[in-house]
């Protein structure tokens, strides 16, 4: 089983207008994503794991932070490209997968292990689903390898275009690798990218 996510509407697309700003992990065109939203899903993730819900954990954190610019990308390309999924195409993709796993108890150990909190699952499929209708929109006729590059590639355009600031404490937007940077302070403990799991990968056609 594989996750992914991967995305716009059209009054976004001013270049460059995404700006971070007190209590936001990073923007990405004119949608911000909270701080406290972060920390909930590093909390839901930490419990899911067993681990301490207060306890702080960095790396997992800025891989949260990739995971949600990334989930605000696919779905922004793809509302200004006019790409939507059903949701009962959601529903359906959920419960093969969930019959894959072995039930719900195992999807959500799955989802654990790839560090998707358990409340992000349905999004993270939904968001795969799209990504896959937009590689098609954006590159048809073509191989799944193929519409996978075309589709990586023209979600690293869209985010320059509408602009994905990200707090200075993670890093920076990389566009053309499609992840945040570690932070450029070398002062600043150094966290390295963690990529989610599937990122170039889309649903089976």
């Amino acid at each position: 089983m594989t996750f992914a996510a991967l995305a716009a509407g059209t009054a976004l697309l001013a270049a460059g207008c995404a700006t971070a700003e007190a209590g936001s992990a990073a923007v990405v065109g004119d949608t911000t994503i909270r701080e406290s939203s972060i920390a909930a899903q590093v909390r839901e993730l930490n419990e899911a794991t067993g681990k301490p819900v207060t306890a702080p954990n960095a790396p997992v954190t800025l891989s949260l932070v990739n995971y949600n610019v990334l989930y605000e990308l696919v779905n922004q390309a793809a509302a200004e490209a006019g790409v939507s999924v059903p949701p009962g195409a959601v529903d359906k993709a959920y419960g093969e997968i969930e019959e894959q796993a072995g039930g719900e108890e195992q999807l959500l150990q799955l989802a654990t292990q790839q560090g998707i909190p358990p409340g992000n699952i349905r999004r993270d499929i939904e968001v795969q689903l799209t990504a896959g209708a937009l590689a098609n929109k954006i590159a048809p006729g073509l191989g799944q390898q193929e519409q996978q590059q075309a589709l990586l590639e023209s979600l690293g355009s869209f985010s320059e275009d509408v602009g994905v600031d990200v707090a200075p404490k993670y890093g920076s937007w990389n566009a053309a690798a499609l992840q945040i940077g570690p932070p450029e302070d070398p002062v600043s403990k150094r966290v390295e990218p963690v990529m989610p799991n599937g990122i170039t990968e889309l649903p089976g056609q």
